[in-house]
């Protein structure tokens, strides 16, 4: 069984998908982005897991 670090290295990513995220990433700012994306006061530490 493949670990998910394994799994996620072999997709086979989209030119176009690359180049959207290259260009989104200057503008990111992962507190405020995912403060209101999950809608938490706080954003989660990078080592802790998304819920399902």
């Amino acid at each position: 069984m493949n670990d998910v670090t394994t799994l996620l290295n072999a997709l086979r990513r989209p030119r176009l998908l690359i180049r959207a995220a290259r260009f989104g990433l200057n503008d990111y700012n992962r507190n405020r982005d995912l403060k209101r994306v999950m809608r938490t006061s706080t954003a989660p530490s990078p080592s802790r897991p998304c819920p399902r």
